[in-house]
This record gives structure tokens, C-alpha cells and sequence, in this order.
């Protein structure tokens, strides 16, 4: 698979190359067994080496049939096998497969299994095929599922079709219909770890985000001889709200009181601006959030306009009655750009109206128009991330937006200059969405589209010529497209804190996401201020790192242009060295694992900026 690294010149221009990770100095940490002559074979390809890659595990691969088995397997922590009938049907090479792995197993190695056939008590004589929809969560006191309760309940999108396997020694973490699907079991120094099997990494199913990547972590890390390292993320933990206008008045507070109100709390929101709704004493709200480093902002759209149906709030009571109406009391800038759409909102990026990109000339002047707005209200700097409203841009505003707007980051859930509808596919972009058929790029709940399955972009991309880095969260199956907070104060923390908590279990950027004018401007401000509380309360145990979303971005970047090249134990002194290659434009970390006492131990390492190779260099405790 390949990857990319950002350099970046004395001139700060951003240049893609392309790169492939040196596997030549193998990190000896994980060895993956793969089969290319067995038809299960791309499923490893398609669906695990995205996990492996996203999680910042390095491995070498072995594949059986153009290699046989090494005799000193056991120099590595932890051998995956990668996908269901490893051996192709040969039972010469399973007998040496399961001879070899119980070899090193006895010695302290691990194995993650997602062959059954080959390292089980069981070899499914008995077995019987099932259709499946709903996982169970058994062992919560166990590491690899103890990111869920007892009895928890995991529902997938499809039915996932599964082999009965039956087993009285393994203890069963989860299960499907009452039959295993994950188990562990130890055998000598080491730990062994099934999966009856993979398919629930297909986005069609379950797939990524979708509640289960915490117990293929864990299942490595339970497994693996320590310590073990790995990049991953930490728990990072952002806010994102579109659609802002500034409407806090309506309930008397300032106009972006809830930004506050979400400061006082860690969260520090983007913010994907209404231009021309915010009212001079928003603008200077805003400006100090932003100086003060506790929200970025970027244009998302004009606004919405005084059209027909316009209601003026002028009288106590008619604001009690009519303030959430559509088209109530919003401030609309004196100097505005004339109308360009008829009906709806006004959009800068494109001509949603009639789904298409603006001319060149409606493009310039539309952008214009932005540079104008900024310029009567600086200082306002602008975020560097570029994230239009409805997600449609016309390739013809690139150029400024990366060159002079300086943005480097975007969300980028389908091809410029295409509408937001059911029948415009979503981009193929990593880390988990290269090969699958894609869906549509809309939210659309029908299971045919796929709409609200969860998704997760960090990769690279090049529009008109320009980069950027390609990162959001939207935990779709939840509330739908969002969050959606309303003033059912429980029932929203509940729904924050699973969106939250998904993307966090999965090492993945998590991002609360909601909008103001559809959703915050309705809350009663003392419901807000209880939700955000409660939100942040829940996540306490992840150790959150509340940062902008431009800061987020950044550290998301790094795991894609930098990668573990080696590490060193050095059991006598007790120290651990891992070798990084790459660039890292910001300080960034990574993840060791010991265990002591049959407790695993996991700690969060800080990786300085450096460009070339670095060392990093820890005591063990």
C-alpha cells in the first residue's frame, strides 16, 4: 500500500511524494501469514492491512505460498494470521503451521487468529453455518473487551455469515447468537486470540467505526509479547459546528455564548461560519475566541438570506413564539453580495441550487466577496481547514482557497465539482475506504445507500493541482448525519458520549459534530451548559486532549507522514528504542505497552518534530 509524506519547503508550499514504508529493517514486532493462492487471501488485503496501516502497527508479511515457514517465527511478539484458510486446503502445511505457532506460543509469542481451522482444540467437524445480526459482548472484565458492558449489544448493518464452532476450554469474549466469535486462550508463556471470522470489516456489515475496532487492537496488544508498540492517536478530542450565525441572542446571551460555554469545559469548536449572519457584536466575539486559541473559524457559506417568509422579531412576543421559525431574526450583512440563489441559503463554493459549479466569473466574484468580508472585519484569521457547506465545491475556487487562504486540510466526502445527492459516489481515499464499491456520498438511511454507516477519512488528495490533507469524523449511525443535541438533555449526552466514545476506541480523531442554526440555537442555554458537562464527564477515564481542530489535523498528518521503522528492547538496561521515519511538522507520540502482574499497561510517548530519522528512547517501568 502506498503512502505519502508532506515536506515542506523553506517557501512552506506543501508537495506530495510518493512513498512507500521500508519493510527491508522490519520492526520484529508483528508477522502477518498470508496465503495469495487462497481465495480468502483479499480479504486480508482488502480489509486488514487498512487497520494495520491506520493504526500504526509495523509488520512483516509472510506469504505461504511463495515462502515456507522460517524456523525463527518466534523473534516476533505477536503472528496474525490473516485471513481463513491460510493453508489453502493443505494439511501437510496446516500440521507445520500449528506445530510452528504452538512452538513459539509456548515461548511467549502471540497469535491473533482470523483462521480458526488452524489454531483451535476444534476443527469444526461439528460445525454448521448461521446468519448472524447482533454481537454480544460477554467478558467486560477481559482487556480486549473492556471498552463495553456486560451484555452489550452491537448491531450490525447486514448479516454476517459465520461457521458454528464449539469449544468447552476458550473463554468466549464475544459472541454471535450465542456461538463464539472471539475467543483467547494461553498456552504456555503465551496468549492466542480467534475470530470466527473477518467479514465484519466490510463496510457493508459493520466496517470501521463501527463498534468493533477496540477488540482488534487489544486483541494484538492482549496477545503480544511486551513491551509492544504501536503509533495509533491519542485520545484526541475535538468539536465541529456548521452552519454558524451567531444566534445566542434569541435566548438574551451573547451571540456565540455557547462557545464559551463549551470552553469551560475543554472543548474548543471549528467553526464553519455563516459570513454574512453575524452581527458586528458576534464578530468581535468571535475574533477573541479565535486569538485567544479557543475556537478556529472559516467561511462555510454566506448565510441565510432575508427571502420570502422573512419574519421580523420586533416585539417580546412574537420572538417567544416565532424565534426557531426558519427565516426569524437573522442578522443579514448590509453589504452583502446580491443574491445569487432564489431560494434557500446562499453558498460561496457552488451553485447548489442548480448542481453545478459557479462560472469562473460567479466563482471569482463569490470569493471576492469572502476576501472583502474579511478585510472590513480583520484582524479574523482563518482556519486551515476548508470545509464547504454540503460539502459541494467547484474546482474553480481551489487555487485561492489553498494558495492565498492558505488552507491544507479539507473535508472531502465526494469529487469537486459534483452535488450532494444519492447518486454521486463517495471518494476512495484511506485509510479504510480503497477498495470497496462505493456507496453514495449522501446520508441518505435506505440500506441500499449506506448513508448512515460511520466514516473516517485521513489520506492525502489532490484537487486542481493543489494538496491537501483529506480528515473528518461522522459517527453516522447513532443520531443519524450528526449529533443532533436538543433540549432531551440525557438522551443527547447518551448520544455524544457513543459517537465519542466509538471514534476514541478506534484511535480514530473523535469529533462532536452538530450545527448551530438547525440545532444549537434551540437549546435552552442551561440545558447546553449540562450537556457539555456531562459529555466531558463521561470521557474522564480516555484521558482526553482537547485541542482545536487545526491542531487535531496536524497530529492526525503525522501518522501518515512518519512510521515506525524499528524497535530496539534493551533488556538489560530496560530501555526501549523506536526508530521513526519521516517527517513530523508537529510533535506527535506514540503508544507503549507493558504488562506487570498480569495488568497491561499502556503509555502515552511524546515524539518531538523531526525530519530524516529519530530515535526515541524510554524506561520500561
Amino acid at each position: 500500500m502506498k503512502k505519502y509524506i508532506i515536506i515542506q519547503t523553506l517557501s512552506c508550499l506543501l508537495l506530495l511524494i510518493n512513498c512507500k514504508p521500508d519493510h527491508s529493517q522490519p520492526a520484529r514486532q508483528v508477522l502477518i501469514i498470508l496465503n495469495s493462492s487462497g481465495s480468502e487471501y483479499i480479504k486480508s488485503e482488502h480489509y486488514l492491512m487498512p487497520y494495520m496501516s491506520h493504526f500504526g502497527i509495523p509488520f512483516d508479511t509472510l506469504d505461504l505460498a511463495k515462502a515456507d515457514m522460517p524456523d525463527n517465527i518466534d523473534k516476533y511478539l505477536v503472528i496474525i494470521l490473516g485471513h481463513a484458510n491460510v493453508t489453502n486446503s493443505d494439511r501437510r502445511l496446516e500440521r507445520h503451521l500449528f506445530k510452528s505457532l504452538s512452538k513459539s506460543v509456548k515461548e511467549g509469542a502471540g497469535v491473533v487468529s482470523f483462521d480458526p481451522a488452524v489454531f483451535t482444540e476444534f476443527k469444526g467437524k461439528s460445525a454448521k453455518p448461521f446468519d448472524a445480526d447482533t454481537l454480544v459482548f460477554n467478558k467486560p472484565d477481559h482487556y480486549i473487551t473492556a471498552l463495553h458492558d456486560a451484555g452489550e449489544k452491537l448491531k450490525m448493518f447486514e448479516n454476517l455469515h459465520l461457521t458454528n464452532y464449539e469449544t468447552s476450554s476458550a473463554e468466549i469474549l464475544v459472541s454471535a447468537d450465542g456461538k463464539p466469535f472471539i475467543w483467547s486462550s494461553e498456552l504456555g508463556k503465551g496468549r492466542i486470540v480467534q475470530w470466527s471470522s473477518q467479514d465484519w470489516m466490510q463496510i457493508r456489515i459493520l466496517g470501521p467505526l463501527g463498534g468493533l475496532d477496540d477488540c482488534l487492537w487489544r486483541s494484538i496488544v492482549w496477545a503480544a509479547r511486551k513491551p509492544f508498540v504501536m503509533r495509533g492517536l491519542p485520545p484526541i478530542v475535538t468539536m465541529r459546528v456548521d452552519d454558524v450565525a451567531g444566534r445566542g441572542e434569541l435566548w438574551h446571551k451573547d451571540p456565540l455564548y455557547w462557545v464559551n460555554t463549551s470552553n469551560k469545559f475543554g472543548l474548543k469548536p471549528w467553526l464553519g461560519l455563516f459570513i454574512y449572519n453575524l452581527n458586528p457584536r458576534a464578530i468581535v466575539e468571535l475574533r477573541k475566541y479565535i486569538q485567544d486559541g479557543n475556537a478556529t473559524a472559516s467561511p462555510h457559506a454566506f448565510g441565510r438570506p432575508p427571502r420570502h417568509g422573512w419574519i421580523t422579531l420586533n416585539k417580546e412576543e412574537n420572538w417567544q413564539t416565532r424565534k426557531h421559525d426558519l427565516y426569524a431574526g437573522f442578522y443579514y450583512y448590509p453589504d452583502a453580495l446580491p443574491f445569487r440563489e432564489t431560494d434557500y441559503d446562499e453558498f460561496i463554493y457552488y451553485d447548489h441550487q442548480h448542481n453545478r459549479p459557479w462560472s469562473d466569473f460567479e466563482a471569482k466574484r463569490g470569493l471576492d466577496a469572502v476576501d472583502s468580508w474579511y478585510e472590513a472585519h480583520k484582524p479574523l484569521p482563518k482556519s486551515t481547514y476548508f470545509l464547504p457547506h454540503w460539502y459541494e465545491t467547484g474546482s474553480n475556487v481551489i487555487d485561492r482557497v489553498s494558495k492565498k487562504w492558505g488552507m491544507q486540510f479539507i473535508a472531502q466526502l465526494k469529487d469537486a465539482d459534483m452535488p450532494w445527492n444519492d447518486t454521486v459516489p463517495w471518494v476512495k481515499q484511506g485509510p479504510f475506504r480503497l477498495y470497496e464499491k462505493p456507496g453514495p456520498s449522501t446520508a441518505n438511511p435506505s440500506p441500499e445507500f449506506r448513508g448512515t454507516n460511520p466514516l473516517y477519512y485521513a489520506d492525502f488528495t489532490r484537487i486542481k493541482g493543489c494538496n491537501f490533507f483529506n480528515c473528518f469524523t461522522e459517527i453516522r449511525d447513532v443520531a443519524g448525519y450528526e449529533w443532533a443535541p436538543d433540549n432531551d438533555v440525557e438522551a443527547t449526552v447518551d448520544r455524544g458520549l457513543q459517537e465519542l466514545k466509538r471514534a476514541l476506541n478506534s484511535m480514530s480523531m473523535a469529533v462532536l459534530f452538530t450545527h448551530e442554526t438547525d440545532y444549537i440555537y434551540r437549546i435552552k442555554p442551561e440545558n447546553w451548559e449540562r450537556e457539555i458537562r456531562l459529555v466531558t464527564e463521561g470521557l474522564k477515564n480516555y484521558n482526553p486532549v482537547y485541542l482545536t481542530t487545526d491542531d487535531a489535523l496536524k497530529i492526525v498528518r503525522t501518522t501518515k507522514t512518519s512510521f515506525i521503522s524499528g524497535v530496539t528492547y534493551d533488556k538489560d538496561r530496560n530501555q526501549l528504542i523506536v526508530t521513526l521515519k519521516g517527517i513530523l511538522d508537529i510533535a506527535s507520540s506514540l503508544w507503549v505497552f507493558t504488562e506487570k502482574n498480569g495488568n497491561i499497561i499502556q503509555k502515552l510517548i511524546i515524539t518531538p518534530a523531526f525530519e530524516g530519522t529519530t530515535d526515541i528512547t524510554t524506561k520500561i517501568n
